[in-house]
């Protein structure tokens, strides 16, 4: 089976999708399959995907100013998505994708629905909100249009939590088609860690005998960096690692708090391994990969009190709490005392049976066997004619207004003569004194300037051409005008004035 994934970003770059999608394409590589994954050509401090015969990764360029600017993880793909996407859904068996409104996903399970091809959305986030109400409402509007096509087009939808699971029914119309199913998490790499290899990550750190707890992710506001900072105590020490800027790392350091550069997956076992306790008091989340890592490692993890979270009220080890300082103080000081005091066997939550990872959701989602005829529905009929309107509009639109453009141009230089049309940008008298030299001076004089004014001047001196445009102060004080400084009827037209006064004519 060839499978099909995409995503908006893919290690390097370091976030929670990355690392699970990489873990599917994994599990679905180590099953037989051929995997195919798209995204955008994001760098970071991670590490490349290792290659594999059966596993193409492709890399459309994008632009990324959305993340770099506004901490908005949302590149902004090339034209070369389209047919790149195109190309892949048709020699894709099934099609993953990850986020509802990222520009590959709606693509991709519009093409799927079109070739007959199963298709799968998992979305991470849900309705986000963003320090700037612009940002959270352009999200809610794509949502409501990108969104909603990728959710109609899919044939099954994933949701992490409660709040994303009902805005998934929402958009798709079919709460039939929506199934709730936790984060996987490969056992082989987050497990618990003995006595000796806890003692030895510590080591490896540098940590003395003091309690630490740890937040791993990028260190955005949203991840409830604050919180954590105002709830830091001589009980413990706050631990910070993932991407950040350098007012985020300056705003930890000067609360006395450890930050420790990003790191790759691989190397996030040995952190929980040495960490005490795992917190993340966080808003605007799925249900954070990190957390699931650090409860596989037997870390006891403390997050935000969200309804959200509703399905993992159960999950042992894991603890909630108001995301309020005092509130996140009290409940660490309580999970220090009963951390420090247990085995690391005891630490160890009593996970659930060891999944296949990722391959398991399609096989739980998706009859994954034959093809299936295309079905046809009034969204997708829609979607395609806005986008052939919008080909055909731009492609009548761009040599239509580029030589409507032109022709306008051309007949404004014709009216308003050269000398006004060059220098539109200048005031009235501007225009006028110069529209009176291209039409009284001859082509074989010149014309004295004082005052110098550059930018009507500079201008001016093209279009006088072959006339010459020469400061009069240039020349020696008593030397007559001699060809070519011969002016025309025995005078000498002389443009003065200054920034102020503007320019005058006068003739000499």
């Amino acid at each position: 089976m060839h499978v099909l994934l995409t995503s908006h970003h893919a290690p390097p770059h370091i976030g929670g999708v990355e690392n699970l999608v990489l873990a599917e394409a994994k599990a679905l590589l180590a099953a037989g399959h051929r995997v195919t994954w798209i995204t955008s050509d994001s760098q970071g401090a991670g590490q490349e995907p290792p290659p594999h015969e059966r596993f193409e990764l492709v890399r459309v360029p994008a632009l990324h100013w959305p993340e770099r600017w506004f901490g908005i993880a949302y590149p902004l793909f090339a034209p070369s998505l389209l047919w790149r996407t195109w190309r892949a859904v048709a020699a894709a068996d099934v099609v993953h994708v990850h986020g509802l409104v990222f520009p590959a996903s709606p693509l991709a399970c519009l093409f799927a629905r079109l070739a007959g091809k199963w298709s799968v959305c998992t979305d991470h986030g849900g309705l986000l909100q963003y320090r700037w109400s612009v940002g959270t409402m352009f999200l809610r509007l794509l949502f409501a249009t990108v969104g909603r096509i990728t959710a109609r087009c899919a044939d099954r939808l994933v949701a992490y939590n409660r709040e994303v699971e009902a805005l998934q029914q929402r958009l798709c119309g079919d709460a039939a088609k929506v199934a709730f199913v936790a984060n996987p998490v490969d056992p082989t790499v987050f497990r618990p860690a003995t006595a000796e290899q806890r003692a030895a990550a510590r080591r490896d750190l540098g940590w003395d005998d003091a309690p630490r707890v740890l937040l791993v992710g990028r260190l955005l506001p949203h991840k409830g960096i604050d919180v954590l900072l105002e709830a830091s105590d001589p009980a413990y020490r706050l631990v910070f690692c993932g991407p950040a800027d350098d007012a985020m790392r300056a705003r930890i350091a000067a609360r006395g708090a450890e930050c420790l550069p990003p790191r790759p997956q691989h190397e996030l076992p040995a952190l929980y391994h040495a960490a005490d306790v795992f917190a993340l008091p966080s808003y605007n989340e799925g249900f954070p990969v990190v957390l699931q890592e650090a409860l596989a490692c037997g870390l006891p993890s403390l997050t935000s009190d969200h309804p959200a979270y509703a399905p993992y009220r159960d999950t042992p080890g894991l603890h909630f709490c108001a995301p309020r300082p005092e509130a996140v103080r009290a409940r660490l000081r309580d999970l220090m005392r009963s951390a420090r005091g247990a085995a690391p066997a005891e630490r160890a939550p009593a996970a659930a049976p060891a999944d296949d990872a990722a391959g398991s959701w399609l096989r739980a989602l998706l009859p994954l066997a034959g093809e299936r005829t295309v079905r046809w529905s009034w969204l997708v009929v829609a979607a395609l004619f806005a986008f052939g309107l919008h080909l055909v509009f731009s492609a009548v639109r761009w040599p239509v207004g580029a030589i409507g453009k032109r022709a306008s141009s051309i007949a404004s230089y014709r009216h308003d003569g050269p000398a006004a049309w060059h220098l539109r940008h200048y005031d009235d008298e501007t225009r006028r004194i110069a529209a009176w030299l291209v039409a009284e001076v001859p082509h074989d004089r010149c014309v004295l300037v004082r005052g110098f004014r550059p930018g009507a001047l500079q201008l001016l001196a093209p279009l006088l051409h072959p006339r010459l445009l020469v400061d009069v102060d240039l020349l020696a004080a008593r030397t007559p005008p001699v060809p070519p400084f011969t002016a025309a009827d025995g005078s000498v037209p002389i443009v003065v004035g200054s920034q102020a006064d503007g320019l005058r004519l006068e003739r000499r």
